[in-house]
């Protein structure tokens, strides 16, 4: 074969490969160099290929549809392609590759690259990719160096990645250099031979044996659930009378259940809480108060996670939830109650006075939290997108267990940034959703699934331009932003807000007004304040931008206030 019948010869192989391997989603952005590439996805029907404008937002937009995949049954766990053109638009996909990478996102990478005799040489649109992502993916490969061009090499590279990409629940890297002439008529006439992957063995995971301590010498056990969506948590808790402390990405709003706390960090801040073993589930929490409570018991904390990765837990059990819960229960026994039902005593003064104050309203951006998640629908169809800074910190400060039936709350926590929210939640949007019965059962989209974003304004602002791309990558999404019109999470630090330069340097506000923004990119738009919440409709199609205005000057004062009274319910 001559050069261009290599070129798309290669990108055949691969782009079948992995749709025979289940990929289904690929996320392109224009180029030349990709050409190949974008030729054998536009020749197949497997995969649904979305054309993306920005490399930038497409990379979040690859994320958000992996992590909708996401699930207790691994098999399940399906990577996203990515695919750019060479140059920064590689570099571009710095951002979403970083927080795939920390928050164990499976995604394949396929980046277009000029042949090696061009590098450092001046040509256009050229620059080092070589392992251009080191560090933050875990596998990479430039094809220039293999060995054999052949079907079986090229087919065994991309089955590789995937299992790579499954396995480690990371992103893996394959840089492919492309040399002209980079388009071909005639790809008919490039046939490859029927590859048999079901010969394959791509679930190379050895039998787990797992060895648990003895718990039964404990008297005051604790769970903490942060971003794991498993029932299992719940389950050891009601079945040993074990307290459980619930992260809003855990299970919070799925059922209400007698023994989950929310408000544990109001709990921890006003009384003693001293257990004598702590069962973790999922990654670092939210809340500073709680991680320091770990932080201080890391020889009574055991963290229960099938791998470890960033985490300094000196405990650690290697299984899953499941294989954890069935070695438990050989132990036959069961926890005193008196420890559970004094946390729960807590728990409830603290929600019920939540409730008494919030139940008039208040230009409070604890209030708007509590009330939002408190108006969504329990129907089954939500999937809720929760941005940093201080929306997620408050929705899990003030929200309780309720019965709402959401079927999973995501946020971007590993590396916790406001850019690309936006991106992530479309692409969240059109990922199939394994604990949807009809969507995991049809691999089609349940137009009835709703899936909403709540944000700041300022984290809006920093991925605006992922709205250019609505004509290209339709998407069910109600953006509800947060407008303090600056960006107020600093006000949290203390002693910062006193700084004579304080609002000079710390804060950013643009003045600008979204109900033009949203005229501009033809999303329904709707302006509110705290007195008229109810005005919202979770029922729309397509993209609806919906702008609620805090005033962030009473904020601390709120507070205060509320920690006073709080403190009184202990004394």
């Amino acid at each position: 074969m001559n050069d261009k019948q290599n070129n798309y010869f290669l990108s055949q192989v691969l782009i079948e490969t992995y749709a025979q391997l289940g990929v289904e989603f690929a996320f392109v952005s224009p180029g030349s160099r990709n050409t190949p590439l974008m030729l054998a996805l536009s020749d197949q029907k497997k995969i649904e290929v979305y054309n993306v404008v920005d490399e930038r937002s497409s990379g979040y937009m690859a994320l958000g549809a992996a992590k909708m995949s996401l699930s207790d049954f691994s098999s399940m766990n399906k990577p996203s392609l990515l695919i750019t053109t060479s140059g920064t638009a590689v570099s571009n996909l710095f951002p979403s590759i970083t927080e795939a990478h920390m928050s164990s996102v499976p995604m394949i990478i396929l980046t277009a690259d000029r042949p090696k005799h061009l590098i450092n040489t001046g040509a256009n649109q050229t620059i080092n990719q070589n392992n251009i992502f080191k560090g933050y993916v875990s596998h990479f490969i430039d094809v220039s160096e293999l060995k054999n061009f052949n079907q079986k090499s090229i087919s065994k590279l991309a089955i590789d990645s995937y299992e790579k990409s499954t396995y480690n629940k990371g992103p893996v890297h394959i840089n492919i250099p492309f040399d002209l002439p980079l388009h071909i008529q005639d790809r008919d006439k490039i046939k490859n031979s029927s590859y048999e992957l079901s010969k394959l063995n791509l679930n190379k995971v050895a039998p787990e044996k797992i060895d648990i301590p003895d718990f039964k010498k404990f008297s005051k056990p604790l769970i903490i659930c942060t971003d794991n969506h498993s029932l299992v948590p719940v389950l050891l808790s009601e079945s040993y009378n074990i307290p459980l402390f619930m992260e809003c990405l855990g299970a919070r709003y799925w059922e209400k259940r007698e023994n989950i706390i929310s408000n544990y960090e109001f709990i921890l801040s006003h009384s003693s809480v001293e257990p004598d073993l702590i069962l973790r589930f999922g990654s670092k929490p939210i809340s500073n108060a709680l991680n320091k409570f770990i932080d201080e018991r890391k020889n009574i904390t055991y963290l229960i996670i099938e791998k470890s990765f960033n985490d300094d837990a000196e405990n650690i059990i290697h299984c899953n939830e499941s294989s954890f819960f069935k070695e438990f229960i050989k132990l036959k026994f069961q926890y005193d109650s008196s420890w559970l039902n004094s946390l729960l005593t807590h728990q409830h003064k603290i929600e019920n006075f939540l409730k008494h104050f919030f139940k008039k309203p208040k230009p409070y951006e604890g209030y708007i939290i509590n009330q939002l998640i408190s108006m969504l629908p329990n129907d089954g169809n939500i999937n809720l997108m929760i941005g940093n800074s201080s929306p997620i910190r408050d929705i899990d400060k003030f929200t309780f267990n309720e019965q709402k039936y959401i079927n999973r709350v995501f946020a971007n926590r590993g590396v916790s940034g406001i850019d690309g929210l936006i991106s992530t939640s479309i692409g969240l949007s059109i990922g199939y959703d394994p604990y949807n019965r009809y969507e995991n059962a049809t691999r089609k989209r349940n137009n009835n699934r709703r899936n909403i974003l709540i944000l700041g304004d300022i984290s809006f602002f920093h991925d605006v331009s992922a709205l250019i791309n609505k004509n290209h990558v339709p998407s069910n999404l109600t953006i509800i932003i947060l407008n303090n019109n600056g960006g107020h999470i600093f006000d949290r630090l203390e002693g910062l807000k006193n700084e004579k330069d304080y609002s000079q340097y710390w804060l950013t506000p643009l003045n600008l007004d979204i109900k033009h923004i949203a005229k501009a990119f033809q999303c329904d738009y709707m302006k509110i304040n705290y007195k008229n919440l109810s005005k919202i409709s979770f029922s729309d199609q397509g993209i609806k931008i919906i702008e609620i205005i805090v005033n962030s000057d009473n904020q601390q004062e709120v507070n205060d206030l509320l920690d006073k009274e709080i403190k009184k319910l202990f004394i």
